[in-house]
């Protein structure tokens, strides 16, 4: 929605409809939306790139490294599940000072099938402090209880209390997912850690986002393209393919 005034500050402000309802959610504004916003770097500078990159791995390793740049997070990993829901990280971008995860392993149980699932509706997920004390909804004076409302899409809801201590215990307590999903299904994810909290701008992360879209149309394209047998080759200016 934009910028808008709130009790006499800047917020940025985003909407969505959940059944009857619009949830709006207010957070303190970032900078402004203008040529120069994160999103039309991400279009205009990797587009090309990563339609040039030669592999499946390569388009992992220009994402990480593009999404370190964005969000200053001190390790950015990109992995990919498989059938069975394993994860195995393809590419990674990190600090000193940070574990190195490059060619690890994880199982199903890791990211269990609930939220993969969630990932795979809602392509943001970002938790800036996980030391963060959970709020409840209040209900306006007269109006229904919020407690049944479905906070899956809102930027701004609460995680499970398991998720955080996690956090805590692996001594990063800010984090974010981005979702790559191709052909509807999720094929893997962007996940990006720090060591200290760490808060990203509403712009910021909508160009994380385009970056992870980006990456699902790169790899699905890469899924549907034919590979050429090795002695084949183009005899014309229509690509007639022949032997």
């Amino acid at each position: 929605m934009g910028t808008l005034p709130l009790d006499g500050r800047t917020h940025d402000a985003a909407a969505h409809r959940q059944g009857d309802c619009i949830v709006v959610e207010y957070e303190p504004g970032g900078p402004a939306a203008s040529m120069h916003a994160p999103i039309y770097a991400v279009a205009r500078d990797m587009l090309p790139l990563l339609q040039a990159a030669p592999s499946v791995p390569a388009l992992c390793e220009r994402v990480a490294q593009e999404m370190k740049r964005l969000t200053g997070f001190g390790r950015c990993l990109v992995y990919r599940f498989d059938a069975d829901g394993h994860g195995e990280v393809l590419a990674e971008r990190l600090d000193p000072g940070y574990a190195s995860y490059a060619g690890h392993r994880f199982p199903a149980t890791d990211v269990p099938a609930q939220a993969r699932e969630l990932y795979r509706v809602n392509h943001i997920r970002l938790i800036p402090d996980a030391h963060y004390t959970p709020v409840p909804l209040v209900a306006a004076a007269g109006e229904p209880d919020p407690a049944g409302l479905d906070l899956s899409f809102a930027a701004l809801r609460s995680v499970s209390p398991v998720h955080p201590e996690y956090m805590r215990n692996m001594g990063t307590p800010a984090s974010m997912s981005v979702s790559i999903v191709v052909r509807g299904e999720l094929w893997g994810l962007v996940s990006c850690h720090n060591h200290e909290a760490r808060h990203l701008p509403f712009q910021t992360r909508v160009a994380c986002e385009h970056l992870g879209r980006l990456l699902s149309l790169q790899v699905q394209a890469r899924k549907t393209t034919p590979t050429w047998r090795s002695g084949w080759r183009c005899t014309s200016a229509c690509c007639g393919w022949s032997r």
